[in-house]
């Protein structure tokens, strides 16, 4: 449940909370005596923070009571700190001051208590709380001079302290540069030309120099880009030199794209693309096909590398921006669906920060921004599609006088759904207890995953007429697919490799919740005011021995995101 709760799905993981009889009378021994009911007022205060209008100060106080209970019965100030922010945020400034300071006083001496990163950030919060913002500032900058003395720095737990005190700045009006010192490193993505007709050889030297020296004006922690031979390379050695996080996108098979993106560079290059690789902390492929002569496999990686960083940035609550060698020309083909003017046009819609130099060492600038208008592939090449697979749970429960009721009350309203979208849909079919669709566009799959979800769990047993209710889990997955012609089906249909990977994450969702993967979560972080939020699963072990994916967890965003 807390695993659910910490993927935002803070509905499904209260009901499991009630189903469980967790949420009756204490009975609890030993550590889930403390365990269960922090669970609880967890659960509360997501509910809180994710509802708008009235009810939400009502909500607070709800878990603020909550979690003063657990302070009062443990004598632990976590839990007192949390009540205290709870209700300030619910517009009770008094209140939450007695809390805190009845918070603080819980606190060990100074010389008795760790000086870990969870003590100093709890201290700090409450002397906000109190209105002592010059110790809590001093605190801050404390746990900003010692982090590199804790070990690897958690910037995920960092953020959730940095969302937690800017809430409580804005309710006490306070200059948000008192989080200045938990600034976390900048993520970037990067992109540019390869070494040919938009970038001379000559300039190697000038152009390294140029992206080292505007590296070392900033704190980057990661990146995000390819490898291709020219300016790809130059970013990747300067970050590895600088001893940050390299992340890295192939459009396909390794030996295919040092053949087409690195030798043309160079006799040099192939060499330099193996150390940068050997080096990486990731490595992500649009697919392990070879190149096929289409440009679908370069744009989803450029797009995966830029999803990526902001996907990262936002876990992290870093800065973002994307570094780029551009000639402030637009691309070398028309219709062109790749390359590094497609990839500027996409991050300028988005509105994040950019830098850019010109292969001649020039400063360049981008036009204003106008809207991103992506090229359609051409007819019979791959193109990036989203894909759906659900597994309706339950079914196998029924019998068959149950399933003219089924496919009424629930494939009915699902292919509804589909209607509504049908521009969109490539292809869709069901079999069983089994729904697939195909979109061409990641954030109406996104769209119609949450609607079919919700639609699907509002159907209850009373509707069915069963002694049961159902639920679906539904997976998704982005990437480069083919159409082709169906001789059995006797219509278009698609196929590919992403097909089988979408499939494999659908037998280890969680009933009632949409699991999709790095690749769709990418995809939709580049899709201006998507009101969708993708939670971090972690690493997942997929069906049939395919392999440890990255997951996250699709669901409409609420106000806390």
């Amino acid at each position: 449940m807390l695993a659910l709760a910490r993927s935002g799905a803070t509905e499904l993981a209260s009901q499991r909370f009630e189903r469980l009889g967790l949420g009756g009378p204490a009975t609890a021994q030993g550590h889930l005596a403390v365990d269960i009911p922090a669970l609880a007022a967890r659960l509360a205060k997501d509910h809180a923070l994710g509802t708008q209008g009235p009810e939400r100060a009502r909500f607070l106080l709800h878990a603020a009571d909550a979690y003063e209970a657990l302070f009062n019965a443990s004598g632990d100030p976590y839990p007192g700190v949390n009540a205290a922010a709870l209700v300030l945020w619910a517009g009770n400034r008094e209140r939450a001051a007695t809390i805190a300071s009845q918070a603080l006083a819980a606190l060990p001496p100074h010389g008795e208590r760790p000086q870990d990163y969870w003590s100093l950030a709890t201290e700090a919060e409450l002397r906000l709380l109190l209105g002592d913002f010059g110790r809590a500032a001093d605190l801050i900058k404390g746990i900003a001079h010692c982090l590199g003395l804790f070990g690897s720095v958690d910037w995920e737990a960092i953020a959730s302290t940095r969302k937690q005190i800017r809430r409580t700045c804005h309710c006490l009006n306070v200059d948000l540069a008192l989080l200045e010192p938990l600034r976390p490193p900048m993520v970037i993505a990067y992109t540019g030309h390869m070494i040919g007709a938009r970038f001379s050889s000559d300039n190697e030297g000038k152009v390294a120099t140029i992206i080292r020296a505007q590296l070392a004006k900033e704190t980057v922690g990661c990146s995000f880009g390819s490898l291709a031979g020219g300016a790809d390379i130059l970013f990747a050695e300067a970050v590895l030199e600088r001893g940050a996080e390299l992340n890295i996108v192939l459009p396909f098979d390794k030996a295919d794209f040092i053949t087409h993106s690195v030798r043309p560079s160079g006799p040099a290059w192939p060499d330099r693309f193996e150390r940068c690789l050997s080096r990486a902390h990731t490595v992500r492929y649009a697919t392990n096909d070879s190149y096929l002569g289409d440009d679908a496999p370069y744009q989803y990686a450029a797009q995966m590398a830029m999803g990526r960083a902001v996907l990262r940035a936002r876990l992290t609550d870093s800065p973002v921006a994307l570094f780029a060698i551009w000639d402030g020309k637009g691309p070398s083909e028309p219709r062109k669906m790749a390359g590094t003017a497609v990839d500027l046009s996409l991050w300028h819609s988005l509105g994040h920060e950019s830098w850019l130099a010109a292969p001649d060492g020039r400063p360049v600038r981008l036009p204003e921004r106008e809207p991103y208008h992506p090229s359609p592939p051409a007819t019979g090449q791959r193109l990036n599609g989203a894909i759906l697979f659900g597994d309706v749970q339950g079914y196998g429960r029924l019998q068959e006088s149950d399933l003219p009721n089924y496919a009424a009350a629930i494939l009915a309203p699902v292919a509804r759904l589909l209607d509504n979208h049908e521009k969109h849909v490539l292809t869709r079919n069901s079999w069983g207890d089994a729904i697939f669709a195909v979109f061409d566009d990641v954030a109406v799959a996104a769209e119609c995953a949450v609607a079919i979800q919700e639609t699907i769990g509002s159907v209850n047993r009373d509707v069915l007429g069963y002694p049961f209710d159902l639920s679906v889990r539904l997976a998704g997955h982005y990437g480069p697919i083919r159409p082709i012609f169906d001789p059995i089906q006797g219509r278009e249909t698609y196929v590919g490799t992403q097909i089988v990977q979408a499939a494999r994450i659908e037998p280890v969702t969680e009933p009632g919740m949409i699991y999709v993967t790095e690749a769709f979560a990418a995809a939709l972080a580049l899709i201006p005011g998507a009101p969708f939020a993708c939670d971090y699963l972690g690493e997942v072990d997929t069906a049939k021995s395919h392999g440890r994916l990255p997951l996250y967890a699709l669901r409409a965003a609420s106000a806390g995101d």
